[in-house]
Order: C-alpha cells, then structure tokens, then sequence
C-alpha cells in the first residue's frame, strides 16, 4: 500500500520541490536590487576602480588577494571581474543571483553525498534549503557569493577527498580558503577524513598544501578594525552564542528582532541547536563517519565555522547570532540531520514516517517564506528609497546603506563618473 502511495504521489512531491526552488528564485529576482549594500561598496565598486587604476600584474594579483575584513575574497573579485569585461558595467541584481545559484550547487553536492535509498526521500532537503530564513544573504551581493560559494566548494572538496580524488579535492580546498574566511577550515576537517580512511601518506601531502594556503592567507595578515578592541566574551556566553548559532533556523523576526534582554523566546532556538549537536555525538558514537564520510565531513566543516564565529563574535551579544547572514549553517544542519537520519533507520520506519517529515519540511517551507516577508519586503524598499534619495541630495552624505556615508558617497559618484555603475531608472 505504502509503495502504491509513493509511486502515485512521487510525480507530485517532485512538482512541488521543483516549484520551491521556482519561487525561491522568483524572490531573488523579484527582491533583488541593482543597489550596493554595505560592503558591496568596497569590495566590488571600489576594488573595481582601484583594479582599473594599476598596471602591472603584480598589482591586480595583489588586488586580488587584498585581505577584506578578515577574509580573503578572490572568487568574489573575480565574478565582479567577469561580470564587468563581459557586460562593461555592474549590475548587483546579476551578482546576487550568480550567488544564490551557489545553492544549487549544494544541493547538487549533498544529494552525491547521499547514500540513495530514495530520491523520494531526499525531497525534504530541497524545502528545507530553499527559504529565506538566512535573507541578509540572499539579497547581498557580496555576501551571497562568499557565504554560498565558500560552503559549496568545502563540500565538494570533501566530497572528492572521500571519494579517493586527492587533487581534485585541494584544488577546491584552496578555492573556498580564498573565497571566506572559514574555507581554510576545509583543510583542517580534510585532515579528519583522511585519518579516517587511514591514508596517511596523503595526509602528509594535504598537510603540506594546508601550510602553504595558511601561509599565503596570513601573509601580511592584520586584524579588522572593527575586531579590534573587541572585549574576550565569558567562556560560558560563547558556548551559548554557539549553540544559538546552531539553532538559529528558530529565527522568528517578530519576536526577536527588537530584544534587549533576554527572553523565553529565545529558548526556541538554544534548544534545536543543542538538539543538533546532541544528534552529531549521537551519529559519532555510531560511527558515522565510516557510513557516510563525506556528510559527516560536511557536519564537522559546519560546527568548526561555527566554533570560529563564537570566538570572534560573541562578545557581541545573543542577539548577533540571530543575524540572518549566519542562518544559512543552521539550515545545512537541518538538512543534513534528515540526510543522516533516514540512512541510518531501517526502511521500514522510513516508510512509516516519511510523509509525516515531507509535511513538516513544507510546513516550515511555506511559514519562513510567511514569516520573513515584511523583513524583505522592508529591506528591498528601504535600500530602493535610499538610492532615490541620494540622488536628489547627492551633496548630502545621507541614503546609502553603508556606515561611512561619505566614503560610500564618494565611491559611488566615482562608479558612475567611470561609467562603472548606474543607478537603475525606477520610473
């Protein structure tokens, strides 16, 4: 009966998924703004000027590599770079989607990493992973290439380090290293699988290219200003600015975005993180690893990132773990957890409760997309009605989303003046 159900439905579920991922993508084209955000100011309008402005290969390869904040973000500078030889001008709405695609490319990823019982089962993953919970991504365009990409090419990268394809999977360690700042913890989790699959002699090599990516992403290294000064967070409220950060899928913008202190509500998302990383010492005391080494790579990769951003922010307060730009971790692990879970229970109990978990899964679909609307239709009108006005008051510093108003003034009237960038016609 069960097998006639699924057969009967399964053209439908996959309807549904597709159609997800369909209106994902409408939002991002519909939200999305041809308008620099905060730190797309620096790192596309101005690099591009600074880039244009030397001549020698040294400089641009130096440009290239210039530390930003406290990552490295070639792949970023390099889209930018593409996107301006091909089409002679920026347009953000097109480097925004150009990130967003990064999400196919992880769930491309996630289903070769599945063992597959079922593609009906996996269906889940593509409602889990495509809403807008993590939106202060989505809408970015520098922060949706690097947050998207630098997970999509750790995941391949240990994908191909489990499968045996040694040099495949350095070539895109060293690619999410210098895509964000957490990829050089794709090489340190490679070391755990390799010594998993006790292959020691390409361990010694992988830890050699480590050494030289570390070396290169340190070199002249300094920390970010705004880190700086920083007061050391209690070891206790970084651990549990950690575990907000692993359960911050439970982001309700309504009840948490105005918080000053702490509230009852925010045990919603203290509890799933502590869940999912109960449910990870659960899969390594079963010794998942050996099951399925390339997912619970992807797990370790995950937790590792979320290790470095306690230690860096925590002193920030609770409330900064809620930032939607982190959400995109909690949600992998979500996924990943079902991922996990339905390979390890036995076929039987899969069947009994899988719709049960489709249902859920669509449920949350359907009430992030709910939830999360007024915050991105906020955020699309706000940046648009900024623009306007510094158009009509470009001697006043004021408009632009970006904490130095000056500086940011000044690098969009020398974008538009070198024919860079122009400010879309809203009429």
């Amino acid at each position: 009966m069960i097998k006639k159900l699924g057969s009967f439905t399964a053209p439908i579920i996959y309807l549904l998924a597709a159609l997800s991922v369909g209106f994902y993508y409408f939002t991002v084209l519909r939200y999305g703004s041809n308008i620099p955000i905060s730190d797309d100011f620096d790192a596309v309008l101005d690099f591009l000027y600074n880039f244009n402005a030397v001549s020698s290969f040294y400089d641009k390869i130096a440009l290239l590599l210039l530390q930003h904040n406290e990552h490295r973000i070639v792949l970023t500078r390099l889209v930018v770079l593409g996107e301006y030889y091909l089409l002679n001008t920026i347009n953000f709405k097109t480097l925004i989607l150009i990130g967003n695609v990064g999400l196919v490319g992880i769930l491309i990823t996630a289903f070769l990493s599945y063992n597959k019982r079922s593609l009906l089962w996996f269906t889940p993953v593509v409602f889990i992973l495509f809403e807008p919970q993590f939106f202060g991504a989505i809408f970015f365009a520098m922060g949706a290439i690097q947050n998207f990409y630098v997970l999509l090419f750790a995941f391949i990268s240990l994908y191909f380090l489990s499968s045996n394809k040694f040099i495949i999977a350095a070539v895109f360690a060293t690619m999410s290293t210098f895509t964000g700042g957490n990829g050089i913890l794709c090489f340190i989790t490679g070391v755990l699988v390799l010594l998993i699959q006790k292959r020691y002699k390409l361990l010694a090599v992988w830890l050699i290219i480590m050494s030289i990516n570390i070396f290169v992403y340190l070199y002249g290294y300094t920390q970010p200003t705004a880190l700086t000064g920083l007061p050391a967070a209690h070891p206790s409220a970084t651990a549990i600015y950690f575990i907000m950060l692993l359960g911050n899928i439970f982001y309700i913008p309504s009840k948490m975005d105005t918080l000053e202190v702490f509230s009852p509500v925010l045990y919603l998302p203290l509890a799933m993180g502590v869940l999912l990383l109960a449910f990870f010492i659960y899969l390594t005391i079963r010794k998942y690893y050996l099951k399925n080494t390339a997912l619970y790579s992807f797990f370790v990769f995950i937790l590792l990132s979320e290790v470095l951003t306690a230690a860096g922010r925590s002193s920030l307060g609770l409330n900064n773990a809620l930032s939607t730009r982190y959400i995109i971790m909690s949600v992998l692990l979500v996924a990943f957890s079902y991922i996990a879970l339905i390979e390890i229970v036995d076929e039987k109990s899969i069947q009994k409760y899988f719709y049960m978990g489709l249902a859920a899964a669509i449920s949350f679909n359907c009430l992030a997309f709910y939830i999360n609307h007024n915050k991105i239709v906020y955020l699309h009108t706000s940046v648009k009605q900024g623009i306007l006005y510094f158009q009509k008051h470009q001697n006043h510093n004021l408009g632009l989303v970006y904490p130095n108003q000056k500086k940011a003034r000044d690098i969009l009237l020398r974008s538009i003046d070198r024919g860079y960038y122009r400010i879309p016609d809203f009429r």
